[in-house]
């Protein structure tokens, strides 16, 4: 039933360019459920929200959409949130602080929630040539900012199905 859904995702992710660290740690979060080195991402990436945080940001949505589904998402999502620790505005913004603590209380951008819940509720495959709710928050959420929408739209697949998440994107990076 999601193979269109996960075809546009797939593809979408795939222009997503993290800075290497980001993406090593999302690869060994994914594959191994091991959270250690997401601490190692928080503030890593340029802008007003560095794209490290915006990943844990969508992390922590994808991880609270299917709590009530996957046990595990509820231990992942409890160790994501204590790498965010008490110095966390310390080590990133102040606006990119705010919004990692705002989603450790279960409040997001509204782009991001609604890519969450259309996810969620993505099992009706659209007619040929409609737009489905999932493309059009696909579309909403990659306008947010710069980079943010990118990032973020990777942080919540990553929670919800890290099997779709590309193994380019999440691959490490040889060091040149």
């Amino acid at each position: 039933q999601l193979s269109a859904a996960t075809e546009r995702l797939r593809s979408e992710l795939c222009g997503i360019e993290p800075p290497a660290s980001v993406a090593s740690a999302c690869y060994r979060f994914a594959t191994t459920g091991d959270v250690a080195e997401l601490d190692r991402i928080i503030g890593l990436g340029p802008g007003l929200t560095p794209s490290g945080d915006d990943v844990l940001m969508g992390l922590l949505a994808g991880l609270e959409l299917t709590a009530d589904a996957v046990p595990r998402s509820c231990i992942l999502r409890a160790a994501v949130l204590r790498c965010l620790g008490a110095d966390l505005e310390q080590r990133t913004t102040k606006l990119s602080a705010q919004l990692l603590r705002a989603a450790a209380a279960g409040r997001y951008a509204e782009p991001v929630l609604k890519f969450a819940l259309a996810l969620a509720d993505c099992g009706e495959m659209p007619e040929p040539n409609e737009e489905n709710a999932v493309t059009c928050a696909t579309r909403t959420l990659l306008a947010m900012g710069h980079e943010s929408g990118r990032s973020a739209l990777a942080g919540v697949v990553l929670g919800v199905a890290p099997r779709l998440v590309s193994s380019e994107w999440l691959a490490p990076r040889r060091q040149s």
